[in-house]
Parts: C-alpha cells; sequence; structure tokens
C-alpha cells in the first residue's frame, strides 16, 4: 500500500505539472532510450512500457466511463455478434459472464433466457447489481469443474477460452453434454500485429494479459475445435479478434 503522503505527492504532481511537461519528458526519454546504449536493451524496456501503458488505459478508461462499463463494449459493438445469432427464447449459457453486460443485451435484445457464469464473486455481484434482468440468472461458479444443469440452445464464450489450459477437454465436454447446441465465440488473435512476432524473436512477453494461456491465428484456432469436434460454420475477423459460431462436427451440415 503506497503510503498517504507519497500518493499526496504524485497527485500534486499530477495536478501540478502541464501535459505538454510530462509528455515533452517522456518523448525526450524515449528518444535517448533508442538512440544510445543496448538496441535489444532499449526494446525489452520499450515492450513493458507499452504494456504498462495498455494497461493503465483500459483500467482509467473503465474508470471514465458512466457505471464502469468498458468503453469497447459500445465501441466495438461486438454485443450484437452474438445478439444477431440468438432467437427469440434460445435457453443460452454465458461462460465466463464478467460483468453481465453482453447477458443482459441477449436478455434484453435478443429474448434469451440466460444462465450467466462467472468464477469471480466480485464480477457475480457486479452483475446482480448492475445488469440484472428477468430472463437472466447468475452463478458464482467455476464452469471447467461444473457445468451448470439444464439444457441449452446457445453457448457463449466471449474471450474465454484463451485463459483455459485444457481448451479442447474442456469444449469436448461441453460437446458431450450439449451435442445440439451452437457455439458462439469470440477470441484475441496472434497476428494482430507484426511486433508481436518481433516479441517472440527477442524471447520477451507476446501476450496482451498474464491470465491468457494462449492467443490464436485463424489457422489455430479451426484446428483446435475440429480437435475438440467442434466445425466453425461462420467466421469474421474485427478489432484484432476472431468471432465464430460452432457446432458439433455431425450438426454442422
Amino acid at each position: 500500500m503506497i503510503h498517504p503522503i507519497i500518493q499526496s505527492f504524485y497527485r500534486s504532481i499530477f495536478y501540478l505539472v502541464p501535459e505538454k511537461m510530462i509528455i515533452c519528458v517522456f518523448r525526450y526519454y524515449l528518444s535517448h532510450l533508442t538512440q544510445f546504449g543496448n538496441t535489444q536493451r532499449a526494446i525489452r524496456i520499450i515492450c513493458q512500457l507499452q504494456d504498462l501503458l495498455h494497461t493503465a488505459l483500459n483500467t482509467t478508461a473503465i474508470r471514465n466511463e458512466p457505471g464502469g462499463i468498458h468503453p469497447k463494449h459500445r465501441i466495438m459493438q461486438y454485443h450484437s455478434f452474438f445478439t444477431d445469432r440468438i432467437h427469440l427464447g434460445d435457453r443460452v449459457l454465458d461462460i465466463g459472464c464478467g460483468n453481465g453486460a453482453l447477458a443482459y443485451s441477449v436478455a434484453q435484445k435478443a429474448g434469451g433466457i440466460v444462465t450467466a457464469i462467472d468464477i469471480s464473486k466480485t464480477a457475480i455481484d457486479t452483475a446482480n447489481r448492475m445488469h440484472k434482468h428477468d430472463n437472466i440468472r447468475y452463478i458464482c461458479g467455476d464452469a471447467l469443474d461444473n457445468i451448470p444443469e439444464g439444457e441449452y440452445d446457445v453457448l457463449i464464450m466471449s474471450n474465454v477460452l484463451e485463459h483455459i489450459q485444457n481448451r479442447t477437454g474442456f469444449l469436448r465436454s461441453l460437446a458431450a453434454h450439449f451435442p445440439k447446441a451452437r457455439y458462439l465465440l469470440r477470441v484475441p488473435r496472434k497476428d494482430r500485429h507484426w511486433s508481436v512476432y518481433y516479441r517472440e524473436e527477442l524471447g520477451l512477453y507476446t501476450l496482451l494479459d498474464e491470465t491468457h494461456c494462449i492467443e490464436y491465428t485463424p489457422d489455430l484456432f479451426n484446428r483446435e475445435l475440429e480437435t475438440s469436434g467442434l466445425t466453425i460454420v461462420y467466421t469474421e475477423f474485427a478489432w484484432e479478434e476472431i468471432w465464430a459460431e460452432a457446432r458439433r462436427q455431425e450438426h454442422a451440415g
């Protein structure tokens, strides 16, 4: 925990030092970092700074939004990918539902009957507070160990698979439980930028999030689903992510 005096000092710097001066100092530091010394060391530092800025932008953007919902929800409009593929009255299982924003859209806009599960109690408490709906049942639990009982027409995993170590085993288990279900999936792309592969060459960290086990190329994603007994029936690529609808192979025709 940061001492209150130190917090006060940093707060004073933030409010008293002009933005242009902060940017100028940072630019000066970067220019010297890139012109002198070991270039690989400079690249390592720059990549770490890039990661810190990426995290800071995400957390600060959430704080800046009404209701504390990440602005990507409205800018990317990614809920539409899911709601457009759900029919009125579909029984939906939203695995890794987070704060419930997507589950709410599915229930409100598409008329789905949603069971939404997340391992985080904080996330489920937020979902119950901010995204309550008569057609949604929120569950705090680990879907890897206990799949919620019931019959489901659609299974949603939005930015979930990349957090799972044994993905093929989990998907096979789901396919066995729900053989006729449609699977709506969203995962991050590894091939989103050349710098990902450059980092890899240099032995540097490449993932967007420290909780990710993998990030996908389209070919890798397709092979992993095929190995799990699922076939992709629709794919699109947007916002550095893969969006797909999949079904069990015998029901993919």
